[in-house]
């Protein structure tokens, strides 16, 4: 098998899939360090077998070991597993991983594209860092500023800072372009009250 496994990694480098059961059967026969190893190398080429990944992985490693060991450095994969990991109700748990993946949209050399700003603002909103938050929010929204679903998160993290007008105008603009926009008409609605009642 492991002959096999070898040949694959050789033949099919850039194979997620190989590298993810090189990975399992490296685990299964108590060779650890080369499974996380194998893993991390699946997940720096694809999220594809994040969860299952993470299923095994986490029976044995804690939050800080699996971005050590097993989570590449790639802001998206942190991301994504920190919320798979920790969901709401545990959401505690998710500093390590959330701190590594700040940690490496920080480190990017150049102008980051709006995808990532985006996901920056989602990361410090997510580490308790509202102000930050904002800042990215607005640079990702002035590269990319028909992200309606990224305005919507953007107003909500301003209602939740009591800039209420700013909200507001924030919602027309999604509104305007997409009425049907279920929870902007919502949050838009909370608003109007906040603000009559002196909010």
């Amino acid at each position: 098998r492991e002959v096999y496994l070898r040949r694959a990694e050789t033949v099919c480098p850039h194979s997620p899939e190989v590298w993810y059961l090189a990975g399992v059967f490296e685990l299964k026969d108590a060779h650890e360090e080369a499974a996380w190893s194998s893993w991390r190398r699946s997940l720096d080429l694809s999220n594809e077998f994040l969860n299952p990944i993470l299923d095994r992985a986490g029976k044995t490693l804690d939050a800080d070991e699996m971005a050590e060991k097993v989570l590449p450095d790639r802001a998206d994969t942190l991301w994504a597993a920190a919320a798979y990991l920790y969901p709401a109700t545990k959401a505690e748990g998710r500093q390590p991983l959330l701190r590594k993946a700040l940690a490496v949209l920080r480190a990017r050399p150049g102008p980051p594209p709006p995808t990532e700003l985006h996901l920056r603002a989602e990361v410090e909103d997510a580490l308790g860092d509202p102000a930050a938050a904002l800042k990215s929010y607005e640079a990702a929204l002035r590269r990319d500023g028909q992200q309606d679903d990224w305005r919507y998160e953007y107003a909500a993290l301003l209602v939740r800072q009591k800039q209420l007008q700013g909200a507001r105008r924030e919602l027309l603009t999604v509104l305007g372009r997409r009425p049907e926009h279920g929870r902007a008409k919502l949050l838009l609605e909370r608003v109007a009250r906040e603000l009559a009642e002196g909010g």
